[in-house]
Formats: C-alpha cells, structure tokens, sequence
C-alpha cells in the first residue's frame, strides 16, 4: 500500500513537469515508464496509471477552475447537459469533472497497464 502511494506520487509529479512542457498526451509517458519500472502485474499498472492520471488531470482542472473568473468550466458542463435532461440536476462544472474523471482514469489505466505488460515481455 505505501509503495503504491509513493509510485502514485512518482506518476503525478513526473506527469505535472512533463505536462508543462510538452502536450497532453506526455504524461501517459511517465504512467508507462513508472509502471514499467515498477508495477508488479498488469491489474497494479492499471490501477496505479488510472489514479495517477485522474488525479493528476482533475487536480490540474480543479486549480485551473479555482484561478478562472469566468466560470467557463460551468459554461462548458451546460452544454454538455443541454441536451441530456437527466444531467441537469448536476450541479456547475460536476459534469465536465466527470467527463475528465472516466477519460482520464482510462487512458491512465491503459498506459500502466501497457507499462507493465511491457517489462514483463521483456
């Protein structure tokens, strides 16, 4: 359990400074590499990219939405409930949180996971 928080921190601080440099899909890089490096199975590289990458991406979005004065984040979450009236009674910016959430968690998961199958057919 405390190997897979300090591999989760790995994750999120080498996504953070390679997501400042470079485009979105880089910090998939570092989910690969630290799972490639250190996951035992392919289920703890999904597991550990998956929450890496969410909470890397949604705590990123979090920040961003703290700092924005414009409230584009709820702007953007009423269009994507426009159309579905089920979702309206999700409250502001919720439904673009959870949109990023599931994308984000998958495509962490499907790198760790690629990380570790990775060192074990190697």
């Amino acid at each position: 359990m405390r190997n897979s928080i300090f591999l989760i921190l790995i994750i999120v601080i080498a996504g953070f400074v390679l997501d400042m440099i470079g485009p979105w899909w880089l910090p998939l890089i570092a989910c690969f590499l630290v799972c490639a490096w250190q996951a035992g199975s392919g289920w703890s590289g999904f597991w550990l990219g998956a929450f890496g990458m969410s909470l890397l991406w949604v705590g990123t979005a979090l920040y961003l939405d703290a700092r924005d004065v414009t409230g584009l984040s709820a702007k953007m979450s009423s269009l994507f409930t426009g159309s579905i009236p089920a979702l309206g009674v999700l409250p502001g910016s919720l439904p673009a949180y959870l949109i990023l959430f599931v994308i984000s968690f998958l495509l962490g998961g499907l790198s760790g996971y690629a990380g570790a199958m990775f060192r074990k057919a190697i």
